[in-house]
């Protein structure tokens, strides 16, 4: 599997997460941030570095 088609597949399937979320509409700059950090805080644990 080549690089582009992983982040292919990553993309679809955040857009995938985001639908079933209810999130497929515009929102306003504030809740999207709101909403971002909620995402970065529940993926944070995945992508932190072991010591």
């Amino acid at each position: 599997m080549s690089i582009g088609n992983l982040k292919l597949l990553i993309y679809l399937r955040m857009i995938k997460i985001l639908n079933q979320l209810g999130l497929n509409k515009w929102v306003a700059d504030e809740e999207a941030a709101t909403i971002a950090a909620k995402v970065r805080q529940e993926i944070a644990p995945y992508f932190t570095k072991e010591s």
